[in-house]
């Protein structure tokens, strides 16, 4: 019985080793590749996006805004800027391969044609699917992991990459980088959705660091967006 049991324990030792190093963890690069195909299924989502310093578009002071996406185009996006020292809610809606912009909640929408509305942010850039954030994730170089973290009560791994101007420029016109910059992705461990993108650096000023911090929620539930009547 003894030599047995002795056996036994020799046996578990050996193997032990073994199958840990059939365990192979998913390396950063991996996980950002099923995030983008993750979210190239999704086909709406609602966003909140906030600015950091030196955040000025046509003179407008970015503050914040939100904006629910309608995959393959449409878009309805609240910004808060500020104006003179005043705060308004400019808004940008894009359906029915038409957008139309307001500059104020008491304004009137005017029909803005395709050269103009590219002059103004969009939630719709996030998820476009050639040219949006989420297109542009498996560009980054040197992803690393980052740790985790929780986002609106999903476990998320963090993941880092540097991204160079023409991976993010159609995502975040009217902004034009003009460096690299830093991203940081918060991939949902359950479902690989990109809960939330904080992109860092030379952002508005090639000489002074800012950022752009989206957080994405209500992946595939019901969006309806009109045009203004």
């Amino acid at each position: 019985m003894r030599t047995a049991s002795l056996r036994r324990v020799v046996a578990l030792l050996v193997l032990a080793p073994v199958a840990a190093c059939g365990t192979t963890a998913v390396s950063p690069g991996q996980q950002v590749s099923d995030a983008a195909a993750a979210m190239a299924k999704v086909n709406t989502a609602q966003a909140d996006v906030s600015f950091g310093p030196g955040a000025t578009v046509q003179g407008f002071v970015l503050v914040s805004a939100t904006g629910k996406v309608k995959r393959p185009s449409d878009s309805d996006t609240v910004g808060k800027v500020k104006a003179a020292g005043a705060l308004i809610q400019p808004e940008l809606i894009s359906t029915g391969g038409k957008t139309y912009l307001r500059q104020a909640q008491f304004l009137p929408f005017q029909e803005l044609d395709a050269a103009a509305a590219i002059d103004y942010p969009s939630a719709g850039r996030l998820l476009d699917a050639d040219h949006g954030v989420t297109a542009a994730l498996p560009k980054g170089r040197t992803p690393a992991a980052a740790g985790t973290e929780s986002v609106d009560g999903h476990v998320c791994d963090k993941i880092t990459a540097t991204y160079a101007p023409a991976d993010l420029n159609a995502a975040l016109a009217p902004i034009k980088l003009t460096d690299d910059v830093k991203v940081t992705l918060w991939i949902d461990q359950s479902t690989k959705y990109v809960r939330r993108v904080r992109i860092a650096g030379h952002i508005f000023d090639p000489a002074a660091n800012s950022f752009v911090d989206a957080r994405l929620h209500d992946f595939n539930a019901p969006v309806t967006i009109t045009a203004p009547g």
